[in-house]
């Protein structure tokens, strides 16, 4: 009996301070904003940004909260109802006060207040930063390279956070004859840097980026020659696309390649081969550039630049940058390791002597693709260690091509030509074929369908989707078998396709008692096979960049969503788009024009 009173008076002493917490909290009235009603429009506002293919019509919605929006935190309305809602949350929380005390010094006490970075080498010193114990922020030391040198502090920010409520220090860096400093800092806690450092390859050249003054979007890259005002430096790229940011590294040894295609990309080709052109003739060892497909007389006349050029110029300019491109070479060899070079290799080992430069005729016809055999056995001829190509669409940026893990491969260049020519892919020596593609939205950021010499290699759309099924299933298998669960939501992450998968695997693939799939066998048969004629892959080369625009075109005829077109269907939307087209462009018999189509 004594017990149960002992628990009866820990529980109503319980109930009595849950009680009296809610009455404190309840006693609190929270500050409550004013409403005040405006329509807000959605879609595409002129002189607005936003975004792709904005709504249209505009739409316009109630947002009574609208007015809270202060960009240059300047309204001493919003500013007092901020601080009301401080107080608020302090005074509703404070009974918890000492738990969070109790919190903070339980996380403080598993992390070091006293540590140092591991030092990082460059040109004759160590670098590396640290905090110490009852300091809030770090301190940047250095020390010779090569001798038994003292250590020294040339950065305390500790120091220059003093007076200041807020301070964060976010880049520093040190020019490359050591002897000045450059760093940027954070004074309002908004994260607004007006200023990203990065120096040239002189003491003298400074490198920066600036936000847009509304967006804060990084935006535009500069270049600043110490010493001199900051009205006359001068703008090196802008980034006007809205989706994007924009940022810059340099590379150790300061050097760079130029291996894409520099023409025949939108409507600025000519300034951009000025631009290359100018750094590679201010800075001749350091920017190199390389031959692309399109750097050619024909692929000129097919797609834009040989137009821009007479556009802009003449005839005269056209044969100019076409002598030029065919003086470009094919390749570059980098520290006698490395090759580098636009497309890929040919489907015959070749020496570096048989590597033709300027203008040569493709014995591949329209291009092929090659496995890692014939990588392995090009290196291994010319005894070099790694390939570097561009040429196709990587949605990454980059890929390891015939690494297992495509992108978080280490990414070291092997010390030695490759051991030997695998005969499967279970046997493909690590890091020798780098895969780089910068273009952002390039063809909607779709692989072109090749044809595959040598062993298989990752190339095609179909391709492309089934290594990234490969990879998803990998992370889930157990002696080469997963889940019909499994298998089904990998489909339908990697192909977009909301269909029932469970429902479509055991007529897509072997299920055995247990509910599993063989993922080998499975991807072992996963090929799309083109129906009727091997020519129509140029067809289907020539319509995937358009799918998007082509789907919607698609449904726009396919009234009765059915996923086929009928006469009557293609008949009636002919009929609706002549009532919207000049009468010149009138289809005048579409049966006919059905039946060319229809393949």
């Amino acid at each position: 009996m004594q017990a149960n009173s002992g628990l009866l008076v820990r529980g109503l002493l319980l109930l009595a301070f849950v009680a009296l917490d809610m009455a404190t909290t309840a006693s609190l009235m929270p500050p409550v904003l004013e409403k005040h009603p405006k329509n807000v429009p959605f879609g595409k506002v002129p002189g607005e940004y936003r975004g792709e293919q904005p709504m249209e019509p505009i739409i316009y919605l109630e947002d009574p909260y609208y007015y809270v929006r202060d960009d240059n935190r300047s309204n001493t309305e919003i500013l007092d109802h901020l601080r009301a809602e401080n107080a608020y949350t302090k005074a509703a929380l404070s009974h918890l006060d000492g738990l969070q005390d109790e919190l903070y010094k339980e996380l403080l006490s598993h992390e070091p207040e006293t540590d140092q970075t591991a030092p990082s080498p460059y040109g004759d010193f160590l670098y590396y930063s640290g905090t110490e114990e009852g300091k809030a922020y770090r301190i940047h030391y250095r020390k010779p390279r090569y001798d038994d040198g003292a250590e020294e502090i040339f950065l305390d920010v500790n120091k220059l956070a003093e007076g200041h409520t807020q301070f964060r220090v976010y880049k520093v860096e040190v020019s490359p004859d050591h002897k000045l400093l450059a760093y940027s800092v954070d004074l309002t806690g908004f994260e607004a840097y007006d200023v990203f450092i990065k120096w040239g390859r002189d003491a003298e050249t400074l490198f920066y980026v600036t936000p847009d003054a509304t967006t804060r979007r990084r935006h535009k890259v500069w270049s600043h020659l110490v010493g001199a005002p900051q009205s006359a430096d001068t703008t090196l790229f802008t980034e006007d696309d809205g989706l994007f940011e924009v940022s810059f590294l340099k590379s150790s040894s300061h050097r760079s390649f130029l291996a894409y295609t520099i023409v025949d990309r939108g409507s600025c080709s000519v300034e951009i081969c000025a631009i290359v052109l100018a750094y590679q003739s201010l800075f001749p060892d350091a920017v190199h550039v390389n031959r692309g497909n399109h750097e050619d007389e024909f692929m000129n006349s097919v797609h834009s630049f040989r137009q821009e050029v007479l556009v802009k110029y003449d005839a005269d300019m056209f044969d100019a940058f076409n002598a030029l491109f065919n003086a470009l070479p094919l390749a570059h060899v980098v520290n006698r390791s490395i090759f580098v070079v636009h497309g890929g290799l040919s489907d015959a080992p070749l020496t570096l002597a048989q590597v033709p430069l300027g203008l040569a005729t493709s014995r591949r016809g329209a291009g092929v693709v090659f496995g890692p055999d014939v990588c392995a056995a090009f290196l291994r001829l010319n005894q070099l260690k790694m390939v570097v190509r561009s040429h196709e669409v990587i949605r990454e940026g980059f890929m390891w091509t015939f690494d297992v893990d495509e992108v978080t491969a280490d990414g070291r260049v092997p010390e030695v030509p490759p051991s030997h020519v695998p005969l499967d892919m279970g046997d493909v020596p690590e890091n020798m074929l780098l895969t780089l593609f910068s273009c952002s939205n390039y063809c909607h950021d779709s692989n072109r369908r090749s044809l595959i010499r040598g062993l298989p290699a990752f190339r095609s759309i179909e391709d492309h989707n089934r290594h990234n099924i490969m990879q998803l299933l990998l992370s889930h298998k157990v002696h080469n078998m997963v889940t019909v669960d499994t298998w089904a939501a990998v489909l339908r992450q990697v192909l977009e396709l909301d269909l029932d998968w469970k429902e479509l695997a055991p007529r897509m693939a072997a299920v055995d008692a247990q509910g599993c799939i063989n993922y080998v066998k499975f991807l072992a048969s996963f090929r799309a096979v083109y129906e009727g004629h091997r020519e129509w892959h140029g067809v289907f080369d020539a319509l995937y960049p358009h799918r998007k625009a082509l789907e919607a075109i698609f449904c726009f005829f396919d009234r009765d969503q059915s996923g086929q077109i009928s006469m009557d269907e293609f008949k009636r939307g002919c009929l609706l788009l002549n009532d919207h087209l000049p009468s010149p462009d009138r289809w005048k018999d579409p049966i006919a024009l059905f039946r060319d189509i229809d393949m």
